[in-house]
C-alpha cells in the first residue's frame, strides 16, 4: 500500500485533472485509520512508560531516603562518641560542621538592597487584550497552524 504522502500527491493530481477520486479517497481513509490505530497503541505505551517512571521515581526516592538516614545515623554515632574521623581500607569518613544557614523570622523584612525583582511578561493578559481589539505595540496574535483531533 502507498504511503499517506504518496496518496495525498495522487489525490491532488487527480483533483487538478478533475478525474474521479473515489479509489484514492478510500485508500486515504484506510491509511488514516491505520495511523489512528498506531496512535492508540502509542498512547497505551506512553501510559505504561509514565506508570513505570512513577514506580522507578518512588523506588529512587526510597533509596535516597535510606542513604540519607544511614549517613545521619553514622553522623550521630560519630558525634556522640566524639570521633571526628574514621579511616578504613576503602573509605575515609570525616564529621565536620556544616556552613551556617540563613534563617529569616516571619516578621522580618529584608532591606531593599537585598531584594531582587525579575520582571515577567503576563502573556495571558496580553492575549486577552489583543482578543478584545486592543493594540499593543510589538505584539500580535498569530495562528500556529492546525492540529489533528482524534476521538
Amino acid at each position: 500500500m502507498s504511503t499517506l504522502y504518496e496518496l495525498t500527491g495522487e489525490l491532488k493530481s487527480l483533483i487538478d485533472a478533475e478525474a474521479p477520486v473515489f479509489d484514492i479517497v478510500g485508500d486515504i481513509k484506510c491509511k488514516v485509520e491505520d495511523y489512528c490505530k498506531v496512535r492508540a497503541e502509542m498512547n497505551m505505551l506512553i501510559r505504561g512508560l509514565k506508570d513505570e517512571e512513577q514506580r522507578l521515581a518512588a523506588k529512587r526516592k526510597t533509596i535516597e531516603n535510606n542513604k540519607r538516614n544511614m549517613m545521619e545515623r553514622v553522623a550521630v554515632a560519630m558525634d556522640e562518641l566524639d570521633i571526628p574521623k574514621i579511616k578504613t581500607e576503602l573509605f575515609s569518613v570525616t564529621l565536620k560542621d556544616n556552613p551556617p544557614s540563613l534563617v529569616q523570622s516571619e516578621d522580618a523584612e529584608a532591606p531593599e538592597r537585598f531584594v531582587s525583582m525579575v520582571p515577567k511578561v503576563d502573556s495571558a493578559a496580553i492575549k486577552a487584550e489583543l482578543r478584545n481589539g486592543e493594540k499593543i505595540e510589538g505584539f500580535e496574535l498569530v495562528s500556529l497552524g492546525k492540529s489533528v483531533m482524534v476521538k
